[in-house]
């Protein structure tokens, strides 16, 4: 299972459990399309529309060289080695066609990074290799058409105009976009075969709960960040959200991600543009500076990992939204996995993991899919056999935040010792054998104080619990993060020791209680002492527990 560049977190059982991965090995499939055709006419358009140097340009010939061949291992020195190296474990040396088609397109785009030397000191640090299409995008014809039909849509009743917002962020490059923008009603009249799946009541529900934050995890840059910049207006005009989070790429990976660059170029563009579309500049302006709309550009976007591999800075700040929306046909793949799934598989059964309500406005790309009414499926493949990847279908699919979803049935254990992670960090509760069951979150500000060992490491850093391949500790310190995973048990503490070996963590939203260690039952010390309890301050080569 993949990880972050620094952390991991634990991930409670879903109800669904995940098929084979999709690989590419598969003749005449679309993930075999891209690997052996789209990726080398990619490099291709990369060395004719940006002036590399020789060096590069070899460089990028190489890399095109291993695509019918073995997967490369990135340089030792290479920008975030270790974390990639780590990932390519058991995959280096294959070929591409026979690791997983999600990793190894993301591997790919880190190597053609690689070979071009975005990460290196040098002329050409920061360039990204995609810019010269996302700014062609900019300067369309069809945009120009789209921007100047936006009076209509500011000017149409609240609703009808973030419907159409909605509908326009969906299709993002759709060459209809400029009608469902001209003409806001027409965001309810969809042809029926468009939408694969449609659960836009449930995601009105939750813009209608009340004025929250809304994260928007963004996925293209150009026209389809365009609309997307629209909706982040239309969400905070309307009042249906107090602040956006807009979440972008810290760096170039899929050939059209959006960047922070990427961004400011959208910004640029509306702002030269004549009416409502200036205006939306000005406002969008206006609310970055004021805070209401925020950009964050997680370094997680930008590895193969799917949202059950959510680092926990990353999980704790989507955990505060009233809705994550989340864009595009890849971040969909990461959302559900990029798995065998049997369509009809219900999106919530997939999506339960998620720390928060999420909508996934995807246009349909890739062949992974899931949460197809059987009937509609039927249709689909009687009628466009392709829909699974013409870019001509899409789904709006949502999973509020049930009470299931942050009521794990773990909780309802036994339990005499408990992890307790808010958002000022985590805090041990010492045993306590009243609560046998919890219905309600706990406030970590009345929480007792844990043993001083353990307060001592919890004041350094995080523990992060990982339930699926073992327990392990990660423990971040001012000098840098310093994996534990793997050291003996015995160097930690003996209370944390004790807890790992003992328990496991689940994760509970919303309220203050967001972390549980079960510990099933009490442990003797050597010499028939009690066991060890988070009131123990005995040392870890003492303590039997």
């Amino acid at each position: 299972m993949m990880r972050s560049m620094d952390q991991t977190r634990d991930v409670p059982v879903i109800a669904a459990q995940s098929p084979a991965p999709i690989l590419s090995n598969v003749p005449g499939s679309f993930a075999e399309g891209v690997l052996l055709r789209r990726h080398p006419d990619l490099i291709a358009m990369v060395r004719r529309l940006v002036p590399y140097p020789r060096q590069v340009q070899e460089a990028l010939d190489a890399l095109l060289g291993t695509l019918d061949g073995a997967i490369p291992e990135l340089p030792a020195d290479a920008h975030g080695a270790g974390f990639w190296r780590a990932s390519a474990a058991g995959y280096a040396g294959r070929r591409w066609v026979d690791v997983p088609f999600l990793w190894a397109e993301s591997y790919f785009y880190r190597l053609l990074l690689e070979a071009t030397g975005y990460f290196r000191a040098g002329p050409w640090h920061g360039i990204d290799p995609f810019a010269p299409t996302k700014l062609a995008e900019l300067g369309a014809p069809g945009l120009a058409s789209d921007l100047a039909d936006l009076g209509a849509l500011v000017a149409a009743p609240a609703r009808d105009g973030l419907a159409a917002a909605l509908s326009a962020s969906l299709w993002g490059n759709r060459a209809d976009l400029g009608f469902r923008l001209s003409d806001p009603s027409a965001a309810s009249r969809d042809r029926v075969d468009d939408l694969v799946a449609d659960d836009s009541p449930a995601l009105w529900a939750l813009l209608g709960g009340g004025p929250g934050s809304v994260h928007l995890v963004a996925d293209n840059a150009g026209r389809e960040l365009t609309a997307d910049l629209v909706l982040a207006d239309r969400l905070l005009e309307t009042g249906r959200a107090a602040a956006v989070v807009l979440h972008l790429k810290p760096s170039p990976y899929y050939v059209s991600d959006a960047t922070t660059a990427d961004l400011l170029a959208v910004l640029r563009r509306l702002a030269a543009a004549p009416g409502a579309a200036a205006a939306i500049a000005g406002r969008v302006q206006a609310a970055l500076a004021a805070g209401r709309l925020r950009v964050a550009a997680h370094e997680f976007w930008c590895t193969p990992g799917t949202f059950r591999d959510l680092p926990v800075d990353l999980a704790g700040d989507l955990s505060q939204a009233g809705v994550v929306i989340v864009k595009g046909d890849l971040n969909y793949r990461r959302l559900v996995g990029d798995a065998h799934w049997d369509p009809v598989t219900p999106f919530a059964d997939v999506t339960g993991y998620f720390p928060a309500p999420v909508a996934a406005l995807r246009t349909c790309k890739s062949d992974v899919a899931v949460g197809v009414p059987p009937e509609r499926l039927a249709h689909l493949e009687a009628t466009a056999p392709g829909w699974r990847t013409d870019g001509a279908h899409a789904v709006i699919h949502v999973r509020p935040l049930t009470r299931q979803a942050h009521t794990e049935p773990a909780l309802r254990a036994r339990s005499t010792a408990r992890l307790v992670a808010g958002h000022a960090g985590l805090t041990l509760l010492p045993a306590d054998p009243v609560f046998d069951e919890w219905h309600a979150p706990i406030s970590t500000s009345a929480a007792p104080k844990p043993c001083s060992p353990t307060r001592s490491l919890l004041k350094k850093g995080r523990l992060l619990v990982a339930s699926r391949t073992g327990l392990r500790l990660w423990l971040s310190t001012a000098g840098g993060p310093v994996r534990a995973a793997g050291r003996p048990l015995w160097s930690l503490p003996c209370v944390t020791r004790a807890l790992l070996r003992a328990g496991s963590l689940h994760r509970v939203r919303p309220g203050g209680l967001a972390a549980l260690v079960r510990w099933p039952a009490p442990r003797r010390r050597r010499g028939g002492q009690d066991a060890c309890r988070a009131g123990c301050a005995g040392s870890a080569p003492r303590c039997g527990a």
